[in-house]
């Protein structure tokens, strides 16, 4: 006789049919209800008195031994704690902690002794609520994800020679540990053994990493990979995925069209979010949560878009981490940080230092990090010799001729060309500064003593068709120059006294850079992201550079001074960038920054279709005769929101004239 089988609890809340597979039934997954899928444990019998989930684990974990279980270290079977109040992180010169820390007294000897100090800890509904929500994540992860294909896309990816910049050391063995928890997993099918696969990866985030394993880079990792697996590892995991499906369009196990694409990027993006909701749930600060967060920092500007809230959120998230973490203060290597630990930290603060000063710069908002109130620093060239700052203004820039391209060697050169612009914002927010010409020159010249220090190799001025080497290194090449010439352009936008009056070095500067973002657009196939994506390249450099050309073009027709013939090379720019974006190769409808790009792109095309009818007018018929860069409704001065180069600056553009007579 056949046994009964119970409906899942959502088919039987519903009086539906439930074919009772595991760990989801069919009707669940069609109707994306997996994650609520679950089987009571005694079905047919009366409801006993509640007993605890704790006492649950304990009583099977005494009754069996399952050998899935077995392959995961023991587990106190307690409840996952959250840190207990107070988890201060670093605390500062100015905290009452530095001051009480200087005077000893008999307690805290006796504390040193190891009586530790009693705090009370969150309330039982708290630490209840954690498990169950571990649990359902474990459960859709295992009903959604194919992890081993998933595993194989990272693989695939990481041979073109890309990475995640800041946590490419761990991408490897978080996949495969992501596989490893994955096999074991998939052998649990009821509700309390997914629960307990979710303690083991509470118990194991909230672990402290021990910074001397990392004399050997494999014993650091070992910490958080295979059996250590945990939230953080998971969350890495899944954020290679996502970044993986930018640059891999057809991969067959996982998605065959973009409407599949879409959705494994969907899933995985939430899913990453997700690990680092249960990594901050325990309030816990270490070194692999922090490179979490920015990872996913990073990702949420491919995923969300540039404008997005949650990415400028995020970004103060990951500045927050960097403060709790004490990471703004100089870091050396020690007997207990070894030198691989250091450098992580080192680059970690560089490439958040860096994305603070771009996206303020971006958006024309205030940063958020100051050289004023922290330590300056970034990765050490490949001598190991420390990179110290001579004073508050003039940071080392010296390099090992012998440097080979990296993502390390391009998180310095973004950490230097960050520092000039940190200068840069001050000047653009105070526009009363006296010595503002003396300060534009000192900054100038700073920036000629660090291109002329870089490798030679890193200073690449030809045709990126005519580079030799390879995709990434082609990429980091072009990189490393536009970075350069952003800081540049800078410097000459705070030198014009009306932005509708670019004078000739800053139309110069700005042909070069559109020069260079027409090529990177077009050997884009040719390129591996090394540090920046191409949405960026566009968007930070390409757009503000075109602006400035368009405005250049309308102010030569004004004065008529403008020859066309020698404007070929700009226009053709001009028309090459036009017809890529609405040809839809680089971006398209619904993509996260297609409304970013799209409208500039509509203010260039307008001006390229403009036909000649005489040079009297620069507007259409409407009667306005006046020059509308002279009138009150465009504030031609510059500050800090000049540099928000997207909606802002092109509808200004948009408001001068239809184009109709300007001849291309």
């Amino acid at each position: 006789m056949t046994s009964r089988q119970a409906a899942c609890e959502v088919c039987r809340k519903a009086k539906l049919a439930c074919d009772h597979k595991r760990p989801a039934c069919t009707r669940c997954l069609n109707t994306d209800k997996g994650d609520r899928c679950s089987y009571r444990e005694s079905p047919f019998k009366r409801k006993q008195p509640r007993v605890s989930p704790t006492s649950r684990v304990e009583t099977r974990r005494t009754r069996s031994s399952r050998p899935e279980l077995a392959a995961f270290p023991s587990v106190p079977c307690g409840k996952p704690t959250r840190q207990p109040y107070p988890n201060p992180g670093f605390m500062g010169y100015s905290s009452h902690t530095t001051i009480f820390n200087h005077i000893s007294t008999n307690e805290d000897a006796a504390e040193s002794a190891g009586s530790p100090i009693q705090i009370p800890e969150g309330s039982d509904s708290e630490e209840d609520d954690l498990i169950p929500r571990g649990g359902l994540l474990v459960s859709k992860i295992l009903a959604k994800c194919d992890i081993e294909a998933m595993r194989d896309l990272i693989q695939f990816w990481l041979a073109r020679d890309v990475n995640l910049a800041l946590a490419g050391p761990f991408v490897h063995r978080c996949a495969e540990s992501a596989v490893h928890f994955a096999k074991h997993a998939k052998t649990m099918s009821r509700e309390s053994e997914q629960d307990a696969l979710a303690r083991v990866l509470f118990h194991n985030s909230a672990q402290p990493l021990d910074p001397s394993r990392g004399f050997h880079v494999d014993n650091y990792i070992d910490q958080f990979a295979e059996d250590n697996t945990r939230w953080e590892t998971l969350g890495l995991f899944f954020i290679a995925v996502a970044r993986a499906t930018f640059d891999i369009p057809f991969f067959p196990s996982l998605y065959r069209d973009t409407r599949q694409q879409l959705r494994v990027r969907k899933l995985v993006s939430s899913l990453s979010d997700s690990c680092v909701d249960c990594c901050l749930s325990l309030s816990r600060l270490n070194d692999i949560q922090l490179v979490l967060q920015y990872e996913n920092f990073i990702m949420h500007s491919y995923v969300d878009g540039l404008h997005c809230y949650e990415y400028w959120k995020r970004l103060g998230d990951v500045i927050s981490c960097l403060y709790a973490l004490g990471y703004d203060q100089r870091i050396v290597s020690s007997p207990d940080t070894p030198e691989f630990v250091a450098e992580l930290r080192r680059t970690a603060f560089a490439r958040i230092y860096s994305a603070d000063k771009n996206v303020a710069l971006f958006l024309g908002r205030p940063p958020r990090i100051s050289k004023r109130f922290c330590h300056f620093q970034f990765p050490m060239n490949p001598k190991q010799t420390e990179s110290r700052m001579l004073n508050k203004t003039s940071p080392c820039c010296e390099w090992d001729q012998g440097t080979r391209i990296s993502y390390r060697a391009e998180t310095r050169w973004s950490a230097l060309c960050a520092f000039q612009k940190e200068e840069l914002i001050e000047l653009l927010f105070d526009k009363q500064v006296v010595d503002s010409d003396t300060r534009l020159s000192k900054i100038k010249e700073r920036e000629a003593a660090h291109w002329g220090a870089l490798p030679v190799s890193f200073r690449y001025e030809g045709s990126l068709k005519d580079y030799p080497y390879s995709p990434f290194e082609r990429d980091f090449v072009a990189s490393i120059r536009l970075n350069h010439l952003h800081v540049l352009f800078l410097v000459r936008l705070l030198h014009l006294d009306r932005l509708a009056e670019p004078d000739e070095p800053i139309v110069e500067i700005a042909k070069e850079m559109t020069n260079l973002i027409v090529e990177v657009i077009l050997f884009r196939e040719q390129l591996a992201n090394s540090g920046t994506s191409l949405i960026w390249k566009i968007t930070c450099y390409g757009l503000p550079a075109i602006g400035i050309l368009l405005m250049s073009l309308i102010r030569q027709h004004r004065t008529g001074t403008n020859s066309w013939a020698s404007q070929t090379h700009t226009l053709r720019n001009l028309s090459a960038f036009v017809a890529e974006i609405e040809l839809g190769t680089i971006i398209r409808p619904g993509d996260p920054n297609y409304k970013l790009l799209i409208k500039a792109t509509r203010i260039i095309r307008g001006f390229l279709d403009s036909p000649h009818s005489g040079d009297d007018q620069l507007f259409d018929k409407s009667g306005l005769s006046s020059f509308v860069l002279d009138s009150a409704e465009f504030d031609p001065h510059i500050g800090i929101d000049t540099l928000d180069f997207e909606l802002g600056f092109w509808q200004d553009i948009a408001d001068l004239t239809s184009f109709r007579d300007i001849v291309p």
